[in-house]
């Protein structure tokens, strides 16, 4: 006979849906049949997240809800059906990753229902790595991410909004963008980059091991707004910025590198520098370099 897989953690179960450790749990109520008729941690069902909604709307949508909730129903509904979706699987390196790729893409895009799913995923990860491998580290910074991707996508309606008057005209831009954007060249964990080179790179922080963010702010930098290439976290406080500089003689590009740079050092943040030259076309002094650089960076950190 087939052995059967447990629902919650897929591991064999023989002839069970749950495994012997979640009958365990099953017979302590800890495991419990969602609307679904699917086994589930009953602290899913409960989501678990400990943040304080401040607000009277959803996370997620934006609906009027009761200051004590964090979602709206549908949402709450949604968060449940996508946490069954999701592979429990994979190592929580990978569901952060998969975290910041959601948030990437979310940042990057004008369509409001694939930016919803997004958030919904990374809702669902966040409980996921809170539940089953007890790292909140994600949920830690979910209301703030979630906050900057509502905030993003309204300032960007607003600019478009402002600057022309069609409305017809305004989806038309928004579609063409959002397929510029499909366009745009994807590594291996899913990020969307601008060049081979930065394949390369990103490729090499994943197969390295290495969580990291692509493109996104740097927090600490107030006077200006400055995209950093790779982040990767260390600590709650404190990450790694990584900068792949590759035009030369343009004065515009050099006079923004210079100025990023200057902000970095103000702000006493870990930079790691690497310039075109030095790893086009060379995969292995690429790796080596990273794995150097990102080390030393580290042990700072640790140390400071």
């Amino acid at each position: 006979m087939t052995s059967k897989f447990c629902q919650i953690c897929n591991k064999p179960s023989g002839m069970y849906p749950l495994c012997k450790e979640h009958l365990k749990m099953k017979d302590e109520e800890k495991v419990i049949k969602d609307n679904n008729g699917k086994w589930i941690l009953k602290e899913f069902i409960e989501t678990p997240f400990s943040f304080k909604n401040k607000t009277n709307t959803c996370l997620l949508c934006g609906a009027d809800i009761k200051s004590e909730y964090k979602f709206c129903k549908d949402c709450y509904y949604n968060i449940n059906e996508r946490i069954e979706e999701l592979d429990k699987n994979q190592s929580p390196i990978k569901l952060r990753d998969y975290y910041y790729n959601a948030k990437d893409y979310a940042m990057r895009i004008f369509d409001e229902n694939k930016i919803y799913y997004q958030k919904l995923t990374m809702t669902a990860i966040a409980s996921i790595l809170k539940t089953l491998h007890k790292d909140d580290l994600i949920e830690d910074r979910l209301k703030k991410d979630l906050d900057a991707i509502n905030n993003n996508l309204k300032n960007k309606n607003e600019k478009l909004n402002n600057s022309i008057k069609e409305k017809a005209k305004i989806e038309e831009i928004k579609v063409d963008k959002d397929i510029d954007k499909a366009k745009i060249k994807k590594t291996q964990d899913g990020h969307f980059v601008e060049s081979e080179l930065e394949i390369s790179v990103d490729d090499a922080l994943y197969n390295l091991g290495y969580l990291h963010a692509y493109n996104i702010k740097v927090a600490e930098i107030t006077e200006r707004t400055v995209q950093c290439d790779w982040y990767i976290p260390v600590t709650f406080n404190e990450g790694i910025y990584i900068e792949l500089w590759g035009i030369k003689g343009n004065e515009k590009y050099n006079k923004n590198k210079e100025e990023k740079i200057e902000l970095y050092k103000k702000h006493k943040l870990h930079l790691i520098e690497l310039q075109y030259d030095e790893v086009k076309n060379d995969t292995s002094r690429l790796i080596s370099l990273l794995k150097s650089k990102i080390s030393e960076e580290k042990n700072l950190i640790k140390n400071s």
